[in-house]
């Protein structure tokens, strides 16, 4: 009686082992990615620009980065890393009062360290952190990373990203939260030097 259990529960159970072992594991991981430019594959080590325009609590942000090289397409990430040298994460801070907020660091200035882009999300990292001395609320923050949703169509502009900023001091007594949010856009396109220049697009096949 236990044996014709045991065969029924492994009949039933056959179906079930087959799905999954014939479930592919790439689909699950998403699909691959090209990077396009005006209809044309964008080449690997193409100089790319990202572009930040980032509210943070009390403060707005610009940051231009024209340094980043483009690691090559084919896999289920492309990958955007910093050239070396280039600007700041973030080249001009200010509050609602057109009030300077600095962002230098202990290391020097932050930089935009890499931009991961899969079929699902785009993250930037910060690299060292970037840190905000805001003088109107008297908090000091540190950024580390952003990330949004990558656009299932149309080009990399002014895509919704999000993030937190944690506090890491005050200037003086005055009240901080130690966490606040941060949300803005990016755009990620060939740089002035680049071949081809223009908008990029993400192509799944």
């Amino acid at each position: 009686m236990v044996l014709r259990h045991s065969r029924v529960a492994a009949s039933l159970l056959a179906p079930v082992l087959m799905l999954a072992a014939g479930a592919s594991p790439s689909a699950a991981a998403g699909p691959k990615l090209r990077l396009i430019s005006n209809g044309k594959p964008v080449p690997r080590e193409q100089r790319t620009a990202v572009i930040n325009l980032v509210s943070f609590p009390g403060f707005t942000c610009e940051g231009f980065n024209g340094a980043m090289i483009f690691e090559g397409s084919g896999g289920r990430t492309l990958k955007f890393l910093n050239g070396g040298g280039g600007a700041e994460a973030f080249e001009k801070c200010e509050t609602s009062k057109g009030e300077k907020v600095s962002t230098a660091t202990e290391s020097g200035g932050s930089k935009l360290a890499s931009v991961a882009v899969t079929g699902e999300t785009i993250t930037e990292h910060f690299t060292p952190a970037a840190i905000f001395e805001d003088k109107e609320t008297n908090c000091v923050w540190k950024l580390t990373r952003l990330a949004g949703a990558t656009p299932s169509s149309g080009p990399l502009t002014s895509v919704h990203v999000s993030g937190h900023v944690n506090l890491i001091a005050k200037l003086s007594g005055h009240s901080c939260p130690k966490t606040a949010e941060a949300s803005g856009t990016v755009t990620i396109e060939a740089a002035l030097e680049g071949v081809p220049p223009g908008s990029y697009e993400i192509e799944r096949f």
